[in-house]
């Protein structure tokens, strides 16, 4: 599978969530037949952003259409013209088993439980998804892991900053093709119980929480959060704008919203308060 070169980012789905943590991964550079061969994954379908291969070549038009129309939301969300900068290469097995057996050489059993994960590249690397044909593959995950490697390709491409953990994972869930009146409705119940995180806390965690419970409410509480700052856009970007103010110049959230909403939002509870209201009024109103 080649040598070790690179230390890379991956983006991976464990156990219906994604977790992002720095890895060392076989990162030599091949030719697509090497790619071939090395996966076992013979059929491709491919343009600009993206070659996809597969043992279908039909699926690998599908799944290919899918990222595009993935790319396409992606970049209206963050009010962006770039793509990916590079090739992204999309590796799509059949049987879960098939992918397994790849990502078991890959010397990380913790992606055993994995839906997907994504290698932002490097140098001349490509960037590279690998995925294999579950349930929810078009509707969630190909939205969700693309979701994260555009995000730190457009706010982290020199690899130099880091990207909160609220905001990779609130941007990712929110790029999912489902319904968010569930997610609405469950924070606003939490919110009766008293049983939300408080902002301060979500947007300061460099980790998962441990319980289930916890680490379940963070992602609906992400995607809440981002859901909200997207809407409440007063202009075209501004939620990127917002983002790079976080990641760029290390703004903590209370002081990226301050110089950027003013009045409307000039500290994190009167954000909080006007998030709550945004969830209650999501979770009531009709479809």
């Amino acid at each position: 599978m080649g040598m070790i070169r690179k230390i890379v980012q991956i983006i991976l789905l464990v156990i219906g969530f994604s977790a992002f943590s720095p890895v060392l991964t076989p990162a030599a550079i091949k030719t697509i037949q090497q790619y071939k061969e090395e996966t076992g994954l013979r059929e491709t379908a491919g343009s600009l952003y993206f070659t996809v291969f597969s043992n279908d070549k039909a699926f690998s038009r599908r799944a290919h259409d899918r990222l595009e129309e993935a790319l396409k939301k992606i970049r209206s969300d963050l009010y962006i013209k770039r793509g990916l900068g590079k090739k992204c290469l999309v590796f799509i097995w059949k049987d879960r088993e098939d992918y397994l057996r790849y990502v078991a050489a890959l010397g990380r059993p913790d992606l055993a439980m994995s839906g997907g994960f994504a290698v932002s590249a490097v140098d001349r690397l490509p960037h590279q998804l690998y995925l294999y044909d579950s349930d929810h593959l078009f509707d969630t995950v190909i939205p969700h892991e693309l979701g994260h490697l555009i995000l730190e390709v457009s706010l982290n491409l020199s690899r130099r900053y880091r990207v909160p953990l609220w905001l990779h994972e609130g941007f990712a869930q929110c790029q999912e093709e489902k319904s968010f009146k569930p997610v609405a409705k469950a924070l606003a119940t939490a919110t009766g119980n008293n049983k939300l995180i408080p902002l301060k806390e979500l947007i300061g965690y460099n980790n998962y929480p441990d319980s289930f419970e916890k680490r379940h409410l963070f992602y609906q509480q992400s995607e809440g959060l981002v859901k909200f700052l997207l809407a409440e856009q007063t202009a075209p970007g501004e939620f990127f704008y917002l983002a790079k103010k976080v990641v760029f110049w290390a703004e903590d959230l209370g002081t990226a919203i301050r110089i950027r909403y003013n009045k409307k939002f000039p500290n994190l509870n009167r954000l909080e308060e006007s998030w709550i209201k945004y969830l209650k009024s999501y979770s009531s109103a009709e479809e």
